[in-house]
């Protein structure tokens, strides 16, 4: 068994938040008035659009934890490391973006809540992509 790294911690913390971000997602396409999380948090339910693209975002997401996984050495689903390493510095950036994004929105809950756990999500991809 391989032994324990700080790489393997993060990859685990932000294939967790990712789940979890997917899922909002996916309970925002079927019309769960949670938007506010969301989509800058202009609203409680989203168009048809944002849905569409939620889910989308969710399908990434997923894709996203399965390069964290593969570039910490804890699974092998796409067998290509070097794709694998570059999704992880994609991720990584647009994480960044992300925060920075949502601590400039004016929503309240994007500022207090969703951006924290975008950090929390992209220093945990950084401990992959500098750990690995």
């Amino acid at each position: 068994m391989e032994p324990y790294t700080l790489a393997r911690l993060g990859a685990w913390v932000a294939v967790g938040g990712l789940t979890l971000l997917a899922l909002l997602q996916v309970l925002l396409a079927f019309g769960l008035p949670w938007g506010r999380l969301a989509w800058r948090g202009y609203t409680g339910r989203l168009s048809r659009s944002r849905r569409l693209a939620g889910l989308l975002g969710a399908g990434l997401l997923i894709l996203g934890s399965l390069c964290l996984l593969e570039t910490a050495g804890l699974l092998v689903v796409l067998d290509a490391p070097r794709f694998a390493r570059m999704g992880v510095w994609v991720l990584t950036g647009a994480l960044v973006l992300n925060t920075i994004t949502r601590a400039l929105s004016s929503s309240p809950l994007q500022q207090r809540v969703m951006a924290p756990i975008t950090l929390l999500l992209s220093l945990a991809c950084l401990l992959v992509v500098f750990g690995t």
